[in-house]
């Protein structure tokens, strides 16, 4: 009988097959990455089975972790040939950073949830321990555990910034911490849903999708008028 192991592999690269490609533009090079890279291993165990369904799936402190074809149009807005400095916002439990990760880039990572970070870096040292024969980041990924609104800014600045969810509000200190050229990448909210690319000087929107979670500290303060 195969291991659980050999029948991820498969179902992995069935994934990428049948429900990334098809569907818009990816270079080959995310391809392999989202082949190599086992999303099973950042989740937990009792959802191993359901890793590659093309949906978000609900984890630890009432979040989501984005499906792997909305995290793959995400990724798909950024240069990854220059090898770009970027930071995720709301990593959750790790696994678009072991992405970023494997596309080369110099990635750094916030996550403002305690239990979700802890998650994480149990999971990347497991990563980094089955795929490179150690437990421990380089100094091409780093992660630090603070508010989502705050950035990273002793890191900044940033060729790009991902906002790992729905944002309805930017906040102007994650702007501030682009390059010049630089670009906030996020799922826009409001009609028509999909990847919103912003930078200092333009807004672009790219993949039109079904909408996912607003991110914790990303949500628009709620009005309320008396009549």
């Amino acid at each position: 009988m195969a291991s659980s192991r050999i029948d991820l592999t498969e179902v992995r690269k069935s994934f990428v097959f049948n429900q990334m490609t098809p569907q818009f533009h990816v270079s080959s090079p995310l391809v392999h990455a989202f082949e190599k890279v086992p999303r099973d291993f950042f989740l937990d165990p009792s959802h191993t089975a359901i890793a590659y369904i093309d949906q978000d799936i609900a984890i630890p402190s009432r979040r989501y972790a984005l499906s792997s074809r909305k995290l793959a149009k995400l990724f798909s807005v950024i240069d990854f040939s220059s090898k770009p400095k970027i930071l995720i916002i709301g990593f959750n439990m790790g696994y678009s950073l072991a992405i970023a990760y494997e596309m080369q880039a110099k990635v750094y990572g916030i996550e403002q949830d305690t239990l979700l970070f802890s998650y994480a870096s149990t999971s990347l040292q497991h990563y980094f321990d089955t795929f490179y024969g150690r437990t421990n980041l380089d100094d091409c990924l780093l992660i630090e555990q603070r508010h989502h609104t705050e950035g990273l800014a002793e890191e900044a600045p940033y060729d790009a910034i991902i906002i790992e969810g729905e944002s309805e509000t930017i906040p102007d200190s994650l702007l501030d911490q682009l390059r010049p050229r630089g670009h906030l990448i996020y799922i826009n909210p409001t009609p028509p849903y999909g990847v919103t690319s912003l930078s200092k000087f333009k807004e672009s929107r790219y993949h039109d999708f079904e909408r996912a979670f607003v991110l914790e500290g990303m949500s628009q303060p709620k009005c309320f008028e008396f009549i």
